[in-house]
């Protein structure tokens, strides 16, 4: 098999070697333009998203001894990636300074490295099947003319964890022969299996290339056991871990958005949206006729059909996932994935002499990218919405927080009275609860002392936590309405569905409850928002049976014996549902 490395020109006449070194050197050079170019875009798009800083909360609390943590004294897992989430503490406990541009950096760098890996796997791919002219990155035009590649290559999110991950496992995958030595063997599998740590619908991917590395090196059965196990060893000891020290089987964020639920039709919407942006069926189109062209030529062993197979099973897997539980609201995010899974095996494709239909697919190809990266756009812009709440995020923050680039702490606190609003209410010493009457774009603050017996001085109730981020100190308690950061309206019952991850409301109740000086509730008027009855109804619920059951295994100091309740408590206290209506929360949990 022929590999991108100098031993594979030996051999050969002169002629022979000369055109093959022009073919390599002219692959690589494209190789590299394609990446460097998609570099320059991407950063020319770099910002980090609002729910980027969640993570950045997360990694200064880990940074400042707290543990994986939004608040310092509540457990609770915010990201969906914990695997980006420690790769950036470690990434910034090296660096220092401000984490959200760490987070920027580090997403940037790992989309670039995967998108290298990516290449390199698809262009020993033809090398293995016979090709030995010039390969372009032809698939790769995509990633490139994508606004939304550009976008999510940074964002503070795991999407460049993510497609270093596809590209990594893509190469080593690649890489793999029946003859394969048990290092080779090892490392693909552990790395396969890091997929669920990366994102948990990455579960899917992992499965099915962990499928195709048995198919391809048929190890024997001792060595097939060998290679599941070690495949299996992180995620598995990551979800024992998850479940003693959080108390649940999955991430916060999969119960805010009820993430087990069926929501085809939001689904549709968000894929149409991706798809008609971009026209995206055009290259997906030509790409397919390109490949089709290219498997007529020469015979399709059972390796290689394992090896183009698998990616693309892979996306498609991934996209049904995506269809099925209603998408996202930010633009063209969850997409980024499924579409650089399906181009893994056509990244790079031979073209020239003895390729011409498929030189004018290319050529094709290079139009839609030329009008695709200077015109296609989502067709809401800015400030506005598309159906169904959808976002371009990054045009969105861009205004909002008048910075071109958006990536650092200060870029959200710059121009914003929030932050000395908050110091104003927080500054005299005295414990004070800060309250928001609804949401942040309209809403007024008002303050009520906290509880004498809580862990902490402040808090504060808001429902955008990446601007809480930037202006809440680390000591401070922030309350999470939507429930990514507060284990209580994660688990409140859902009422009604709207934009994604913004569906759970936790009432003022709840939190005046848990966290207010109970001598200022006896002395309490009713509002519009909050009446004393309500606060008095959720006391006593919080007080009862699986409600405190639940709040035990967040707040209880961490130990042995806690960990083995929580362990063992985990799938009950995952499909734990709790009324938003405290009266009714109390009926039901307090007989």
């Amino acid at each position: 098999m022929q590999t991108l490395s100098w031993q594979s020109l030996r051999g050969g006449s002169r002629s022979d070697v000369s055109a093959r070194i022009f073919a390599d050197r002219t692959t690589v050079s494209a190789g590299l333009l394609v990446v460097l170019l998609f570099g320059f875009l991407a950063y020319q798009h770099r910002w980090i998203s609002d729910d980027g800083m969640i993570v950045v909360r997360e990694v200064r609390q880990i940074l400042d001894g707290a543990g994986p943590n939004y608040n310092p004294f509540q457990r609770d897992e915010v990201d969906t990636s914990p695997l980006w989430t420690w790769l950036l503490a470690a990434f910034a406990f090296v660096r220092g300074g401000d984490v959200s541009v760490d987070a920027v950096a580090l997403g940037l760098v790992l989309t670039m490295a995967g998108l290298m890996l990516a290449l390199v796997g698809s262009f020993n791919l033809h090398r293995q099947r016979g090709a030995t002219g010039v390969l372009l990155p032809v698939g790769a035009l995509v990633p490139v003319a994508v606004g939304g590649f550009w976008d999510f290559a940074s964002s503070g999110l795991e999407t460049g964890l993510s497609i270093c991950w596809l590209g990594l496992v893509w190469w080593l995958l690649v890489s793999v022969t029946e003859q394969a030595g048990r290092a080779r063997l090892v490392t693909a599998a552990v790395m396969i299996g890091l997929g669920p740590l990366v994102r948990p619908d990455f579960a899917l991917a992992t499965a099915l290339f962990g499928v195709a590395l048995l198919l391809i090196a048929r190890p024997g059965w001792r060595w097939c056991l060998a290679c599941c196990g070690l495949g299996l060893l992180l995620p598995v000891g990551y979800e024992i871990f998850r479940a003693g020290y959080y108390g649940l089987t999955v991430p916060m964020p999969a119960l805010a958005k009820e993430a087990g639920s069926s929501l085809w039709a939001r689904g549709v919407v968000y894929l149409n949206d991706f798809v008609d942006a971009y026209l995206i069926w055009i290259p997906l189109l030509l790409i397919a006729v390109i490949g089709t062209r290219l498997l007529s030529r020469t015979a399709i062993d059972r390796r290689s059909a394992v090896l183009m197979a698998t990616p693309v099973l892979s996306g498609v897997l991934l996209g049904l996932y995506v269809v099925r539980v209603g998408g996202d609201y930010m633009h063209a995010r969850m997409w980024i994935p499924v579409v650089f899974a399906l181009l893994l095996p056509v990244l790079m494709l031979p073209v020239g002499r003895g390729h011409r239909a498929e030189s004018v697919g290319a050529a094709l190809l290079a139009v839609w990218a030329l009008v695709a990266g200077l015109y296609l756009r989502p067709p809401y812009q800015g400030e506005e919405f598309g159906a169904g709440g959808l976002v371009d995020e990054r045009g969105y923050e861009t205004i909002a927080y008048a910075d071109p680039n958006p990536t650092t702490t200060d870029s959200r606190t710059r121009g914003n009275d929030l932050l000395p609003t908050l110091t104003g209410l927080t500054g005299s010493g005295d414990r004070i609860l800060v309250m928001s009457s609804g949401p942040a774009a309209n809403s007024t603050l008002w303050t009520i002392r906290m509880s004498p017996s809580g862990p902490d001085e402040s808090g504060f109730f808001y429902d955008n936590m990446g601007i809480t981020d930037a202006v809440m100190p680390l000591h401070g308690t922030v309350i999470d309405v939507n429930g990514l950061a507060s284990p209580l309206a994660g688990h409140l019952l859902l009422q009604q569905r709207s934009r994604p991850g913004h569906e759970k409301w936790l009432p003022a109740a709840w939190v005046l409850a848990e966290y207010a000086d109970p001598a200022a509730i006896a002395t309490m008027k009713d509002t519009q928002d909050v009446t004393k009855s309500q606060v008095l109804a959720a006391r006593h619920a919080l007080s009862c049976g699986s409600i405190k059951e639940l709040m035990d295994s967040v707040n209880q100091p961490m130990s042995m014996g806690r960990f083995f309740a929580n362990l063992t408590g985990s799938l009950d206290r995952t499909d734990l549902r709790i009324p938003a209506d405290p009266f009714a929360a109390e009926r039901e949990f307090c007989r």
